[in-house]
C-alpha cells in the first residue's frame, strides 16, 4: 500500500507531493482512527490562496485507511462511496503531515494558525 500526500499550498505552480514510508503511514494510520472516532464537524470554507490543508490518496485501497481524505484547519474529511464526511482532526493528521512537509523541505514555517477550527 501506498499513501500519495500532496500539500496544497501553491497557487499556478504544481504542489508538492511524496510518499509515506511504512512508519509514517502506520503514524497517519493511527491518528486517523482517532480522529474519525470524534465528532462531525462542518468542513472549512474553500481557501483560495496560501496554504490549503493536505490531500492523501491511499493506493491500492486498505481496510485501514480511507483511499482519499483531507485535512485542513483541523478538520479531516474522508470521500467514499457514500459522499464527503467531515469530523474534527483531533487525531493530529494534519499536525502530523506539517512537521512531515517541514522535514521534507517543503515548507520552513508553519501556516499561521493551521488548526484552528472555525468557531474560535
Amino acid at each position: 500500500m501506498t499513501a500519495f500526500v500532496r500539500l496544497l499550498v501553491y497557487s499556478g505552480l504544481p504542489d508538492p507531493e511524496w510518499t509515506l514510508d511504512d512508519a509514517e503511514l502506520e503514524a497517519v494510520a493511527e491518528r486517523m482512527r482517532r480522529s474519525l472516532q470524534g465528532p462531525p464537524a462542518e468542513p472549512p470554507p474553500p481557501w483560495l490562496l496560501g496554504y490549503r490543508g493536505f490531500l492523501v490518496r491511499v493506493e491500492p485501497p486498505a481496510p485501514n485507511l480511507p483511499s482519499r481524505f483531507d485535512v485542513f484547519r483541523g478538520t479531516l474529511t474522508v470521500y467514499d462511496a457514500g459522499g464527503p464526511s467531515t469530523v474534527r482532526d483531533d487525531g493530529g493528521v494534519e499536525m502530523f503531515l506539517l512537521g512531515d512537509a517541514r522535514r521534507r523541505g517543503h515548507i520552513t514555517s508553519p501556516p499561521a494558525n493551521p488548526t484552528r477550527g472555525l468557531s474560535e
